[in-house]
């Protein structure tokens, strides 16, 4: 494919909403909006098996993701995407993501969110976000470009959007 495909990772399942974007279906529209053209999906890992995990990443060119484990499977993208973290505010921040998307060839983005901790959730600064996404996209070379219309579906996993907006385009797979 050379339009962009961007997962979004929703920790809406986590306990008690530990790291979940507490602004997340207004980041899901924002992404929408700046990044023209990109498939935007968002991905709860408990929703899925691991092989639908695996085949979400290995489709994914930027993943968008909260402080979390799941940034972990970027290992699983291809080489010259990149990773997105969104982190709670704290003074120093143990950057342990850092260095497994670097090892996965990938760029790496940190963008702290306006309030939140670890225990948890955190109100992303959605303007930030995404505008690191769209530098991103532009770094790759895949902003702008619209899909095609005859390209076969990859075998991603159907990821549907808990965000339910009027303006925004669902985000199936």
């Amino acid at each position: 494919h050379k339009h962009l495909e961007v997962l979004v990772v929703d920790r809406r399942d986590a306990t008690n909403k530990a790291r979940a974007i507490s602004n997340h279906c207004d980041l899901m529209i924002k992404l929408r909006e700046k990044l023209p053209g990109a498939n935007v999906r968002e991905y709860v890992g408990s929703k899925l098996g691991f092989e639908d995990q695996v085949r979400a990443f290995m489709r994914a060119d930027l993943l968008i993701a909260p402080h979390g484990a799941a940034i972990g499977l970027c290992g699983f993208m291809r080489p010259g995407g990149a990773v997105l973290e969104v982190a709670y505010p704290l003074r120093k921040w143990p950057a342990v993501f850092m260095p497994v998307a670097l090892g996965a060839r990938l760029s790496y983005y940190l963008s702290f969110g306006q309030k939140g901790k670890h225990s948890g959730p955190i109100q992303a600064d959605t303007d930030e976000v995404s505008d690191l996404a769209v530098k991103a996209a532009k770094q790759m070379g895949r902003w702008g470009i619209r899909p095609d219309p005859y390209e076969k579906p990859g075998k991603a996993p159907g990821l549907k959007s808990g965000c339910k907006a009027k303006s925004s385009p669902k985000a199936d797979g």
